[in-house]
């Protein structure tokens, strides 16, 4: 009889078992279909375990939860109130809240709410979790009145910050939700960065808005606080003001503005900037990469007598060739090449130039540096027409250099130049290598224009002008080489020649030039919509900027150039 007995114990224990283990099964299985949004499959198992299963409050949960998130409303609430004895009272007024929220019957969702949170007033991570039910529903005036009621009772106002913030935000009341990110800053630095992001989409809404970041985290003796300010003030236009804040803070907070606003071209700032950084730090290295900034700038203005002026101090500085510091930083090397590049463009004599990048040389351990001022020295002999002396200096930077480096790779560029200036047909050979070895490298597309325009052009005085043309630009003599291929198109009427006359003007920031020649009337309509285009980007006027690019999409809708103008209308 005993035996009869465990014989059936175990058979029951074996079947309750399996249905756990199929249960399991199947709620793995609709939490699979859910996640692919395949709602009605998911049902279906839902249903399928409530009836193997009907007191697992899981599954039901998991049932009126989905029968909720695909609006079958009476089926949740009429499933909701059989369950309601079963259940534990806290699921059961959670998801009672959010059918009426759901069915829109806010008033009464927050006297439930009301009702339920009076019953646990003690307990303030219930009004957390009930406010966010209510956040699901776009309900943040009830939501922000739990949140406040919670702080009131914890006697804690930096209680739930980030939600009053986000709340206050998404109601577009602003004032409050600047009050709440700034206290959310001072609560956690590492927040910085995502309420300096609400802040300028606030910005974008109501310029106003910066009166309220100025009362408060402009008040903050808190430097991440005021840095949020200071950037917001950039973000406005208020670069000046900005700057100011800026004088405030910690030097290096200084030197990422001067950088940020060299980046995003307003450079007049950046000077500023960099100067009153160097007016405060002592910190050798970090001065001498402050000044090679300076000088970038001022040669990118074609001041050189400045950048001169600075380089030349950095030159001399002996600190700063110590041993101590000869190759803690680049900026030994950088100032010998930006002043060669100073002659350069001054058309100093060759061997003045290649002095100083032969100086650059001795700053640097690294082979692949030394490589790089190599191709500058190779470019600069290519460029006055000493390819063979070129092409020996070629071969030995690449020698014991290995096939797959990129150095290796680059050598093409400087084997194609030498190819295509000498004639040599292997030119079109060394473009499929860089083709297949760098494509994305400017290098690159330089070398793939070059090379089809010497094959656009008709004649052997053509293309030995449109060469010459290329060196001239490549030494800075940009306004002679733009005079050469307006004569080869005045010969040729290859408009190609002409439109290339006004990039290489736009890229030497002879914008007038260029708007003269992208004004001419191209014959071949691909040629046309380009100018077009070109003339908009030179465009300073916003308004017109926009008008021209509205016009051009309406006329031409499918054509190649409509991205670049649809991101005109963008911005």
């Amino acid at each position: 009889m005993k035996k009869v007995i465990l014989i059936i114990l175990v058979i029951l224990t074996c079947n309750v078992f399996a249905e756990i283990n199929e249960n399991d099964i199947l709620k793995r299985r609709a939490s699979s279909y859910r996640s692919r949004k395949q709602y009605e499959k998911a049902i279906g198992i839902y249903e399928t375990i409530q009836k193997n299963d009907p007191t697992d409050m899981d599954n039901i949960r998991e049932l009126i939860l989905i029968l909720i998130q695909t609006s079958k409303i009476e089926k949740a609430e009429k499933l909701l109130n059989n369950y309601k004895i079963k259940m534990r009272e806290d699921l059961h007024f959670q998801l009672k809240l959010m059918i009426l929220l759901h069915k829109a019957e806010f008033e009464e969702a927050q006297k439930l709410s009301d009702r339920a949170l009076e019953k646990q007033i003690g307990n303030v991570s219930n009004y957390g979790t009930v406010a966010k039910v209510f956040e699901q529903y776009r309900q943040y005036e009830i939501a922000i009145e739990i949140y406040l009621k919670a702080r009131k009772i914890a006697g804690d106002e930096k209680l739930y910050i980030r939600e009053l913030a986000n709340d206050y935000h998404a109601l577009k009341n602003h004032k409050k939700a600047v009050r709440e990110f700034v206290r959310l800053a001072e609560s956690r630095n590492s927040y910085a960065a995502f309420i300096l992001s609400r802040f300028k989409s606030m910005l974008k809404e109501d310029i106003s808005v910066i009166s309220y970041i100025k009362d408060t985290a402009g008040e903050s003796e808190n430097p991440t606080i005021k840095e949020i300010y200071a950037l917001c003030l950039g973000e406005i236009g208020e670069f000046e003001k900005a700057l100011k804040e800026y004088e405030e803070l910690p030097a290096q907070n200084l030197l990422k503005f001067a950088d940020r606003m060299e980046k995003t071209g307003r450079s007049d700032i950046a000077i500023k900037a960099y100067n009153i950084f160097l007016s405060r730090s002592i910190n050798v290295v970090e001065n001498a990469k402050t000044k090679i900034s300076l000088s970038n700038i001022y040669i990118q203005q074609n001041d050189l007598s400045k950048a001169e002026e600075i380089l030349l101090e950095l030159y001399d500085d002996k600190n700063l060739k110590s041993r101590g510091n000869r190759y803690k930083t680049r900026a030994n090397r950088q100032c010998r090449e930006l002043l060669a590049q100073i002659y350069l463009m001054r058309n100093a004599s060759q061997k003045e130039i290649i002095q100083y990048l032969e100086e650059a040389k001795e700053f640097t351990f690294n082979k692949n540096d030394i490589s790089e001022i190599e191709y500058k020295i190779i470019h600069l002999l290519i460029m006055n027409e000493k390819n063979d002396l070129a092409k020996e200096k070629l071969k030995d930077v690449l020698k014991n250099e290995n096939s797959g480096s990129d150095i290796f790779k680059k050598g093409y560029y400087y084997s194609f130049l030498i190819a295509i200036m000498t004639n040599d047909a292997e030119s079109d050979s060394l473009l499929g290598e860089l083709l297949v070895n760098i494509p994305e490298d400017n290098i690159t597309n330089d070398a793939l224009l070059l090379f089809q325009s010497t094959n656009q052009v008709r004649s052997n005085d053509d293309r030995n002008d449109l060469l010459k043309a290329y060196r001239m630009r490549s030494l800075y003599k940009s306004l002679e080489a733009i005079k050469v291929l307006r004569s080869i198109y005045e010969r040729s009427e290859l408009e190609e020649m002409l439109f290339l006359a006004g990039e290489w003007a736009m890229q030497a920031g002879k914008m007038e030039l260029a708007s003269e020649i992208f004004s001419h009337e191209y014959s071949k309509p691909d040629l046309q919509q380009y100018a077009t285009l070109k003339l908009v980007e030179i465009e300073k006027d916003k308004t017109k900027k926009k008008n021209c690019s509205r016009d051009f999409l309406q006329n031409n809708p499918q054509s190649i150039f409509s991205p670049q103008f649809r991101k005109i209308l963008g911005n």
